[in-house]
């Protein structure tokens, strides 16, 4: 009888446990028709999507080779004015360092420039005064707070205007 009974409760047992599987299974089972029954709707989207995708990128490829020559122009326009300005730079320095050093020169010219007049003969021990002599100065101007008169707009210059001007400045510095 004990037997019996323990056979009793482990088939119930087991019989609970397969009755959970069977349930979990149709349970599973529903939740994967129902995803059956979105798929051609997801496949669509899907599809128009792919769809909608590649036209961007064959528009957008189109576009590219488009502007391909004139971005290549322009980039080269860009390299060229590197250059220029570049060589400008240069030439600007040198100058510049050519200017500091005759500045410096005439300063020690017109310092030693002062010569003792020469006393006429036969007069001996006169004193001259030396007096020294003040450097010019340019008179300070008032810088405008605008660089255009009220009412009156500025002159622009175009694009090719500025390169004609920067080239010509450009050949005369060489």
């Amino acid at each position: 009888m004990l037997v019996s009974t323990a056979l009793s409760l482990l088939t119930i047992i087991m019989l609970a446990v397969v009755g959970g599987v069977v349930l979990w299974l149709h349970l599973r089972l529903d939740a994967l028709q129902a995803n059956s029954r979105k798929l051609p709707i997801l496949a669509e989207k899907m599809t128009k999507t792919l769809v909608q995708t590649q036209q961007a990128v064959a528009k957008l490829k189109k576009d590219l080779q488009r502007i391909q020559p004139e971005a290549d122009g322009l980039l080269i326009e860009a390299r060229n004015t590197k250059q220029d300005l570049v060589y400008m730079l240069d030439k600007t320095e040198k100058v510049l360092t050519k200017l500091e050093k005759d500045l410096a020169k005439a300063d020690t010219a017109q310092k030693n420039d002062f010569v003792q007049p020469s006393l006429p003969k036969g007069v001996e021990g006169v004193i001259v005064e030396e007096k020294e002599v003040p450097k010019p100065s340019l008179p300070k101007k008032p810088v405008p707070s605008t660089s255009f008169k009220e009412g009156v707009a500025p002159k622009v210059r175009t694009e090719s205007q500025a390169e004609t001007a920067l080239r010509s400045k450009l050949g005369s510095l060489r």
